[in-house]
């Protein structure tokens, strides 16, 4: 948030200037959210004017109650919605306003969505007491990270390969090598190991020859996953109301180090290893539940699939779909074949949001 009324980021206009161990942001910027409720927003403002429109930008967690910062209502003609202001008038912060480790390249805004919180009953989500997040999909965006694995595979290499298209593959293999551990074909693995399986059969299809030690560095690309640009913001909102889990198909040393490699500000890792099923198996579920210490309908599984939040719904978890439009990359349209051509005005979910931060709004609205 920062600029004029309306204005998008080439526009940007409030500024931010190091003080010593302080920043000293002027600005303000209208937009439509419920800033009075809020105890923490996202400000983006201009550093380095001298730089093109959509750089020299930094974005901010602040402390809404920090000395200098204001939000009031103001009029608006848009049904349904409240426009507030924020103003930071020469605000001086130390740990009350803090840059964001991936400030340089992940510029990110508040949404409205207070059209849609008198959906969500305040009981329904005063109950929850921790959310559990799917992550392949839901948190990362393993398309393209897998791309750009395979992209830096092949410096240096006479190799021809559509990487995207190695990476939908590897993926495509994934339901169907759980599904051999349910019927007995293969004992139970690990996905470390699942993924190896199905990336030796890969590099034969695609005539890629690697070493034993290039073929491990691959498979373990499914550590190093990107987060979407809005997840470790959204997760940092959303931690400081909930505990936040993950509940992922991915083995324990591979969320680990995916934490660690994204930033994923996770309470706690609990993964389908722990229960030696996979989702959507129940076991899983109730898994989390037992290892949280939660009653089922004190957990809210977020995810970007539906099969996995039905899965969810069946032992008593609330749900929150976040969609996902790109996960199958900007040119398929199977994302929205399969969620978002089905949602109607009543999806079945608990909560809907366009992404982490917008569950964040959602959720804090009551």
């Amino acid at each position: 948030m920062g600029g004029s009324p309306g204005s998008d980021l080439a526009g940007l206009r409030a500024r931010c200037q190091r003080d010593g161990d302080d920043w000293i942001v002027n600005g303000q910027k209208i937009w439509n959210t419920y800033a009075h409720i809020a105890d923490y927003a996202i400000l983006v403002t201009r550093h380095d004017p001298s730089l093109p429109k959509h750089k020299g930008l930094t974005y901010f967690f602040v402390d809404m109650h920090s000395p200098g910062v204001e939000a009031r209502p103001i009029n608006s003609d848009r049904p349904r919605v409240r426009a507030h202001r924020y103003r930071a008038s020469r605000s001086r912060q130390g740990q009350g306003l803090r840059r964001d480790r991936h400030a340089e390249t992940l510029p990110v805004t508040l949404r409205s969505t207070s059209a849609r919180y008198d959906r969500l009953e305040s009981s329904m989500i005063n109950s929850v007491k921790a959310l559990t997040f799917d992550v392949f999909g839901t948190v990362v965006d393993w398309r393209s990270s897998i791309a750009r694995e395979g992209e830096r595979l092949a410096e240096g290499r006479s190799l021809e390969v559509d990487w995207a298209e190695f990476a939908d593959a590897w993926r495509a293999g994934y339901g169907p090598a759980m599904q051999r551990v349910r019927e007995g074909d293969l004992p139970w693995m690990k996905i470390d190991q699942l993924h190896r399986l199905i990336l030796d059969e890969l590099l034969d299809r695609f005539e890629i020859h690697l070493d034993e030690k290039e073929i491990d560095h691959f498979n373990r690309a499914w550590h190093r996953l990107t987060p979407w640009p809005d997840s470790v913001a959204g997760l940092i909102l959303l931690r400081e109301r909930f505990v936040l889990a993950t509940l992922s198909n991915g083995n324990m040393s591979l969320l680990v180090n995916m934490a660690k490699s994204a930033g994923l500000p996770w309470d706690c890792v609990l993964s389908a290893e722990l229960a030696k099923h996979y989702k959507p198996d129940p076991e899983t579920y109730l898994m989390a539940s037992s290892f949280l210490g939660y009653e089922p309908e004190e957990i809210m599984m977020v995810a970007a699939h539906p099969n996995d939040l039905r899965a969810a719904a069946s032992v008593g978890f609330r749900t929150a779909l976040v969609t996902r439009p790109l996960e199958y990359g900007p040119e398929s349209d199977l994302y929205a074949r399969r969620v978002t051509d089905r949602l109607d005005e009543k999806p079945g979910f608990d909560v809907v949001a366009k992404d982490l931060l917008d569950l964040a709004s959602l959720l804090y609205a009551r």
